[in-house]
């Protein structure tokens, strides 16, 4: 049918598109598009035009971008370095497939040494790695014990279960090109006297070796040249990828550049999103789906991430990550609208055998989770992931929800809701008060004598205003074993808890009933402090205050089995107060006292 139709064509026409091909018309420039030095329709470039691209914004590492007689671009002459794999050498994160190198200068690794974590049942996806406990699970470089497959520096080491993997293992300085110096211990050391004789991102440490500086915030970079930044919620130290090579200036629809530890993420214009494999800005469809506006809680019945696609991974910035894990699995996006400090419950019910997690982010086209809000990944197959966000702006925001997966994928029920926001001084939800308002409480209903009930920013009761005279019965000066048995802490006060502070010398809150008991332990004594509880969740804890409602002062406590030993390690005797509490519940126990 094709050539027939051509073959059918008047001879004018025929003419006239024969013209049109050879560049007959009326003389304007327009008419000759390629090689015209104008970047048009279909062309990426023309000639020396190159619109601002480089190799770079192309995927290559370097070399020079051309422009082909078809006015596409030519990367012929454009290089791609070659990234590292286990156990091969590295001076950098960025030049190993994982991103993570053990390099010479920081971790004295003879010429650098690339890892990768493990996956999640403790395999390595590399042919030549296993798993081996090193302060992390990694994939290190597997070896025979023996035997000569390990480069220059290393030696196979046996790393326990069965498996060896080769390790540092210097014999010479020469293996230690970056520092110079091998220690005794087979690593590579660089000495020092003052810290300007360590590079950037190091301090000359006690010993007078260069040390990896671990608390930027304190100790500044030690970077004279600006070329390093401190990433603070690590405290270690980073090159500055972004400001000393500018990546993404060149790469078409970049909008800014995101620095990810010594790498670096290009920010995308709208409806385009980074591609890590290929570093360039990608055009990108937003496919959630569109809930509205949160007016009443929304139920979603039946959904199924198997219909959805791998594009979200919370974890693919490399750098933070709001699940604690990767979700290179399917997932699904719901878009949302929520009002101005409107709090959000999304709660995500399992109802497969798949590792399961949920995320928020305010772009769709966030991927790589740099925009991430909230995060949840703790649940098993029929559990719920569960996490809160808050609108904290003064207008209304979009969100979207990426109810997602490390792996695998399945159905699920998904439930959305408003939830209670501390500080909008309305008590709702789980909190016991909210600014001024108490809920009708005071000190005497919580079993205080009296005093100030005020509200802490976390929307539970400060009781640091109350008042009550001490419940305590007082045992004495501790001279002789002292038993106490079938006492009833139902009987007691319920104003004592362990958490109160914030954190709990137990691990646990003990909101129930309490009975306190006081002693005196004379100058270097011990004693060994034992409760027995009958049919109650109980817990034990000690402090050195009769109202120290909250634990702030506690000085030991103990937990299933609440046990626990007591020193007056003072030059003079010492008062303490022994809470006989519980985390749930109350009945009859037994307390010892014991001299050690």
């Amino acid at each position: 049918m094709r050539g027939k139709l051509q073959s059918g064509l008047p001879p004018v026409l025929l003419l006239a598109g024969l013209l049109v091909a050879l560049g007959c018309g009326d003389g304007g420039d327009d008419d000759v598009l390629c090689g015209n030095g104008k970047i048009d329709a279909d062309e990426q470039c023309d000639g020396a035009n190159l619109n601002a691209q480089t190799c770079a914004s192309q995927g290559f590492d370097g070399g020079e971008l051309g422009c082909t007689a078809t006015c596409q671009f030519d990367t012929s002459a454009c290089t791609k370095t070659p990234k590292a794999g286990v156990g091969e050498p590295c001076a950098s994160n960025a030049e190993c497939e994982s991103n993570l190198c053990l390099n010479e200068l920081v971790h004295g690794f003879p010429s650098g040494y690339c890892v990768v974590p493990c996956d999640a049942d403790y395999s390595c996806d590399d042919v030549n790695g296993v798993c081996v406990d090193y302060g992390n699970y990694l994939c290190m470089d597997s070896c025979t014990l023996g035997g000569s497959d390990c480069r220059d520096g290393y030696a196979c080491q046996n790393a326990g279960g069965g498996k060896a993997v080769c390790l540092p293992s210097c014999t010479a300085d020469t293996q230690c090109p970056s520092t110079g110096k091998c220690n005794a211990r087979g690593f590579c050391d660089k000495k020092c006297a003052v810290d300007t004789d360590c590079t950037a991102g190091l301090k000359c440490g006690s010993d007078g070796v260069c040390e990896e500086i671990s608390n930027c915030l304190s100790f500044g970079c030690n970077d004279p040249d600006g070329g390093f930044y401190c990433f603070e919620s690590f405290g270690y130290c980073y090159l500055d990828f972004c400001a000393a090579n500018k990546p993404c200036d060149g790469v078409a629809n970049a909008t800014d550049c995101v620095r990810s530890l010594d790498d670096y993420i290009c920010d995308c214009a709208e409806d385009h999103t980074w591609d890590i494999a290929t570093r360039r800005c990608i055009s990108f469809t937003c496919n959630a789906i569109d809930l509205g506006t949160l007016t009443d809680t929304i139920t979603l019945e039946s959904q199924d991430t198997c219909t959805g696609q791998a594009l979200y991974d919370a974890g693919g910035n490399g750098v933070t990550n709001c699940t604690g894990y990767g979700t290179k699995d399917k997932e699904l996006v719901y878009k949302l609208t929520v009002q101005a400090g409107q709090a959000v419950l999304v709660d995500m019910e399992l109802g497969a055998d798949f590792d399961a997690s949920l995320w928020v982010t305010t772009d769709c086209n966030d991927t790589l989770a740099l925009k991430c809000v909230a995060g949840a990944d703790g649940a098993g197959a029929g559990d719920h992931e569960t996490l809160v966000f808050t609108n904290d702006t003064s207008e209304w925001m979009t969100y979207y929800i990426v109810a997602d997966a490390h792996e695998s994928c399945g159905e699920f029920k998904l439930t959305i809701s408003k939830t209670s926001r501390c500080g909008d001084g309305v008590v709702e939800g789980e909190e016991q008060c909210d600014g001024a308002e108490l809920n009708g409480i005071s000190c005497e209903d919580l079993g205080f004598d009296g005093g100030k009930l005020r509200c802490t920013e976390t929307c539970s009761f400060d009781i640091t205003g109350c008042t009550l005279t001490c419940p305590a019965t007082d045992l004495g000066t501790v001279t002789k074993d002292i038993t106490l048995t079938e006492v009833d802490s139902c009987a007691g006060t319920k104003v004592f808890n362990v958490t109160g502070s914030g954190v709990s010398c137990v691990g646990f809150s003990s909101k129930s009933e309490e009975m306190l008991y006081k002693i005196a332990l004379p100058a270097g004594t011990s004693v060994k402090i034992k409760m027995e509880p009958s049919g109650f969740d109980a817990n034990l804890w000690v402090t050195t205050a009769c109202d120290d409602f909250n634990g702030a002062k506690c000085v030991a406590g103990a937990d299933d089995p609440e046990e626990l030993t007591l020193t007056n390690e003072a030059a003079v005797a010492q008062t303490y107060y022994i809470v006989a509490d519980a985390f749930e519940g109350c009945g009859t126990f037994d307390l010892t006292i014991t001299l050690q």
